[in-house]
């Protein structure tokens, strides 16, 4: 039988949990568009079809493009692979889409051509953030191939770069440091994570480097490491707990989630060991414990909810206890909802906020007790919540509301009113319920955003007034950019909350996909502990469409629902 620290670095082949990793929908996506994931050696392309397929990438028809990204990434041959290149530089957000999702698959020459001047070192920014992140879907990757990525100018590109060297790192899909660019790619991580002026960046290098530092020993790609984790990576996750800035310390409490998945996921194996087994993983559940209350009692909200996601990964009778005793004096509404949230995934329990029943449930349980993997999604509503917008609770706290002013809006019903005539009255009912001192963001969009203010207004009857009647003014059209709508909230003051109404499906912006999008978006959001939720006034046209909606929201603890007003 393997030593247990093996065994807890194979698990890191698992796929992490939603929200945590953000590449198994775009993984599966591309594997139904394209099951080529290693280069092979063919015939080439008939040079009729090639033109045939070069041309129609000329096509004035967005959907005609995207399609044949498609068929040329099928066809799985060099000169079909640079056409799919040349397509992440397409002007419209389904090809390139398509191009970044599919990207992974490619051969050998355009994975060279991918580190050059068309893909990492390319003059658009949106370019270079394509590749930084389609790198963390390959199969294997050397460390020196995401170095230009880390020393990006742009904070999004080093960000995405720390992202991928997670994923391959997680994966054991990250080769050893072999040489002395590999070792620099390393020493570059870890630099980004203490000295990078973008507080996101050194959040997630914080993260990739908890899991990439075992990597840049001489391992061989797709093994484990001797002994993980050990004593320098509990420190390293110690440092994280001493940053100023809480993105950071939410960045190690992310890390501490990826350890205890593992470790539950490896529990009895290493429990089944023997006595060393039994010392080495309650030496390690400790360590876990230990830093998980550290996080736990942190002064920003927004630490916490990170946290009660990261200990849900190891649900032990201790890692319960204290989320039960938090539970009773935990003072944000959010992060006790995902305390209630994490308690019931584990237990099979519906018990709510009340610690009491808690309390008692846990009496009866065994010291060895285990609960369920896996975790619960949002806290049914329990009628306590008075802000609903179309009937989805609003909690309180600062929320944004991202309005889809797109083509569906303005359809008139058979009485001759439109979609946004009851969006009207729907948001001044949900403005005016907002609990005493919450504040709120107000951007409606279309082809590009229309923000009610630049910062979070707060909930006055004056202000709430006024912003109704300006929402109600709005006579924007154009198609649906929800990537540039989030955007602006990231830009603006924090926000606990992100309440998306659309039609379900996004029409423009630099994102289309929204398989792609949502991955992006949890990307961005998992440092600040955001919670998105979203009412659709259309049931999506699509399986994948419905699942990513799903995805973004229960992942992240919120609630998808279905409009339905009032006023019809």
């Amino acid at each position: 039988m393997l030593p247990p620290a093996i065994c807890l670095a194979l698990l890191l082949l698992l796929p992490p949990s939603p929200g945590t990793d953000g590449g198994s929908a775009v993984e599966a996506a591309a594997a139904e568009r394209n099951p080529a994931v290693a280069p092979r050696a063919e015939a080439p392309a008939g040079a009729a079809q090639m033109a045939e397929l070069e041309a129609a990438l000329q096509s004035p028809d967005e959907m005609v493009r995207r399609t044949t990204v498609r068929r040329l990434a099928e066809l799985d041959r060099p000169e079909a692979w640079r056409l799919v290149l040349k397509a992440l530089c397409d002007e419209a957000a389904p090809v390139a889409d398509e191009a970044q999702i599919l990207i992974p698959g490619c051969d050998w020459a355009t994975r060279e051509r991918l580190l050059g001047r068309e893909g990492l070192t390319a003059k658009a920014d949106l370019v270079r953030e394509r590749v930084a992140e389609a790198l963390g879907r390959f199969e294997t990757l050397a460390a020196a191939e995401l170095g230009p990525a880390l020393s990006d100018d742009s904070s999004e590109v080093r960000r995405l770069a720390c992202y991928s060297f997670e994923r391959l790192a997680r994966g054991l899909r990250l080769a050893q440091a072999a040489g002395p660019k590999d070792r620099a790619a390393f020493e570059a991580l870890e630099r980004l994570a203490s000295k990078d002026k973008d507080p996101e960046v050194r959040a997630a290098a914080r993260v990739a480097f908890t899991f990439a530092a075992p990597r840049a020993a001489a391992v061989a790609p797709g093994t484990a490491p001797a002994a993980w984790p050990d004593a320098s990576t509990w420190a390293w996750l110690d440092a994280g707990l001493e940053c100023r800035e809480p993105l950071e310390r939410a960045g190690s409490a992310l890390a501490l989630g990826g350890l205890g998945q593992a470790l539950a996921l490896g529990r009895e194996r290493d429990l089944a060991a023997g006595a060393e087994g039994v010392a080495w993983h309650t030496q390690q559940a400790e360590q876990l414990l230990g830093r998980g209350q550290r996080l736990l009692i942190d002064r920003e909200a927004s630490v916490r909810r990170v946290a009660v996601r990261a200990l849900a990964a190891y649900p032990s009778r201790a890692v319960l206890a204290a989320m039960i005793e938090r539970l009773g004096v935990e003072p944000d509404a959010l992060t006790k909802g995902a305390l209630v949230a994490a308690l019931q995934g584990a237990s099979g329990l519906f018990h709510r906020a009340d610690p009491r029943p808690w309390e008692r449930w846990l009496e009866g349980l065994p010291p060895e007790f285990f609960g369920r993997l896996g975790g619960g999604a949002a806290v049914e509503d329990d009628g306590s919540t008075s802000a609903r917008l179309v009937g989805l609770p609003i909690p309180p706290g600062p929320v944004a509301f991202l309005i889809d002013m797109s083509g569906s809006m303005w359809n008139k019903d058979e009485q001759g009113r439109t979609m946004k005539s009851l969006v009207d009255v729907e948001l001044a009912r949900c403005l005016e319920a907002l609990s005493e001192g919450s504040s709120f963001l107000l951007v409606p969009y279309a082809t590009e955003p229309d923000p009610y203010g630049p910062r979070l207004t707060t909930a006055t009857p004056k202000k709430i007034a006024a912003a109704a009647d300006w929402f109600r003014a709005s006579t924007l059209r154009g198609k649906g950019n929800l990537w540039a709508a989030v955007q602006v909230v990231r830009s603006s003051d924090p926000v606990d909350s992100i309440a998306i109404f659309s039609d379900g499906a996004p029409t423009g912006g630099a994102h289309w996909e929204l398989g792609l999008m949502v991955e992006l978006l949890l990307e961005q959001a998992r440092f600040r502990g955001t919670v998105f939720h979203a009412v659709l006034t259309e049931e999506p046209k699509s399986k994948r469409l419905a699942e990513a909606w799903r995805r973004l929201c229960e992942s992240t603890g919120g609630r998808l629902a279905q409009a339905r007003f009032s006023e019809r």
